[in-house]
């Protein structure tokens, strides 16, 4: 398995081209600094950039993403992505940034001034929602942890997800150049001991078919 690193604000950084080195990939996350300021976050363009620089990768592709989930891209930045994200082959494993912003440290709370709030109740759940619809458009999870024990469950939770996944494959019924939507559900005999309804089933919602090739 190869792994980059790559930092945004305004524009994507890359900061470790792609490596089988694990401790350089490691020891990259020593030197970024994830502020608390929101003047400059676009998100959904700098993810765009990415699925752009991994158009020619082959293979299996993800992108763990920790972010806030502000977003100063332009609107239409916004919808271009998630709709992108439909029908890409890169999927968004989206971790949320926010755990101590909601719920500061102890050590934080005492001090004096507190350290004053940067985002309202809605705006949070906004930069929440928008997580959710990154890492679903792409048929992936994303992971809200609180406390810094969450985030070393949810990061143990991510490297399973990454080393033991598998592909499904089918052939597209037709040849259309269209986008159709994707449906999966968990079945099973009733009368198994197994509850089916326990399980979480993550899959990216469409496809883009391949356009017919003209004799």
């Amino acid at each position: 398995m190869i792994a980059g690193v790559v930092k945004y604000a305004d524009k994507p950084h890359g900061i470790v081209d792609f490596t089988t080195d694990k401790p350089s990939v490691a020891g990259a996350f020593d030197y970024l600094g994830f502020n608390i300021g929101f003047g400059s976050l676009n998100l959904s363009s700098s993810l765009s950039k990415a699925l752009d620089w991994l158009g020619a990768v082959q293979g299996k592709k993800t992108i763990v993403l920790l972010s806030t989930g502000v977003d100063t891209s332009s609107e239409s930045d916004i919808r271009n992505l998630l709709q992108r994200l439909r029908t890409s082959d890169v999927r968004i494993l989206a971790v949320s940034l926010t755990g101590n912003l909601r719920n500061p440290p102890a050590a934080i709370k005492k001090k004096s001034p507190p350290p004053k709030a940067t985002l309202t109740a809605e705006e949070f759940e906004e930069a929440d929602r928008l997580l959710r619809q990154i890492a679903q458009s792409s048929g992936g999870p994303a992971y809200f942890p609180l406390t810094a024990n969450e985030l070393s469950a949810d990061f143990a939770q991510i490297a399973l997800i990454v080393r033991h996944e598998f592909s499904l494959a089918f052939a597209p019924p037709v040849q259309d150049g269209g986008v159709h939507s994707i449906e999966v559900r968990i079945t099973g005999d009733t009368s198994s001991r197994h509850n089916f309804s326990e399980y979480r089933v993550e899959y990216r919602r469409a496809y883009l078919a391949p356009s017919a090739v003209n004799p």
